[in-house]
């Protein structure tokens, strides 16, 4: 299959162009965020002063329990006591250590582990057996089920590194475009599919991982995940929807704009909620 980060130059140019107003209002909100900082911890404040409990720290670290992310930490959907607390070290670690975290195979299964590690026997290890991602689709004459093809066992482990090194090398050549080079990312992972189960939580946080190191440092404050939880069904479209199974290509541009468009309404969502809780507050 065609992987959106192996396309040539002149298609990236295009494809910025393309979701041109969507990546500006995204760094509108980067550069604001200095601005609206003072605001947030304000707020902070505030919560801790009235409801101390609230803003104390836990295992989930101070920013999961700040009032622009308390109503992510409801968390994502279905979401067991372990999982709670796999989601809360992996978000730890990435929205604290960024810095130093490469973009790697490596760095990878670190993810899937944080988020899995001692609820699920294979974390962090790729899978051994072929994985088949399926949909019930709704909107069919005759309701069917959706097959969503995925990277032979055998091959995840050469696929996954190619990615990666296309990835450097992207992220390298392309530094103003590393918003849509991280959604490229996302969608060639959940092609690859590498692991038993945990994909698309685990491409999630990659992408909040490219997000900060693209300089998004408002991610923490940010609401991606419940986001995504809410236009599940346009997410789970623009991933399978322009698969062409005769051919074994697919049409990244769904995707794409899927992406752009949930970080530039993440931007805009955060600071209603700041001027709500300001509101409220003050």
């Amino acid at each position: 299959m065609n992987m959106t980060l192996s396309h040539p130059m002149s298609w990236w140019d295009q494809v910025t162009r393309r979701f041109e107003a969507s990546l500006e209002q995204a760094e509108r909100g980067r550069l604001e965020f200095d601005v609206l900082r003072p605001r947030i911890d304000r707020i902070a404040q505030a919560v801790q002063d009235r409801a101390g409990a609230i803003a104390t720290e836990s295992t989930a670290g101070k920013r999961l329990n700040d009032p622009i992310a308390l109503s992510r930490t409801g968390q994502d959907r279905h979401v067991q006591w372990g999982e709670l607390l796999g989601l809360q070290a992996a978000r730890r670690w990435i929205w604290d250590e960024h810095p130093g975290i490469d973009l790697s195979t490596e760095t990878l299964r670190q993810v899937h582990n944080q988020l899995y590690v001692g609820q699920n026997p294979t974390a962090g290890r790729f899978k051994t057996s072929k994985v088949y991602v399926t949909q019930i689709d709704k909107n069919a004459p005759v309701e069917r089920l959706r097959l969503f093809p995925t990277t032979h066992p055998d091959q995840v482990g050469d696929e996954i590194d190619m990615l990666h090194e296309r990835l450097v090398r992207l992220w390298r050549d392309r530094p103003t475009d590393r918003v849509i080079v991280a959604a490229g990312y996302f969608l060639d992972l959940l092609y690859i599919h590498p692991f038993h189960d945990g994909n698309g939580r685990t491409a999630r946080h990659m992408f909040e991982l490219m997000l900060l190191k693209a300089g998004h440092q408002a991610v923490p404050h940010l609401d991606l995940h419940r986001m995504f939880d809410r236009r599940r069904n346009q997410y789970l479209d623009a991933a399978q929807s322009k698969y062409d199974p005769v051919t074994d290509t697919l049409d990244p541009l769904p995707m794409l704009e899927f992406l752009t468009g949930l970080i530039a309404d993440a931007y805009a969502d955060m600071s209603k909620r700041i001027d709500r809780l300001e509101r409220a507050f003050f």
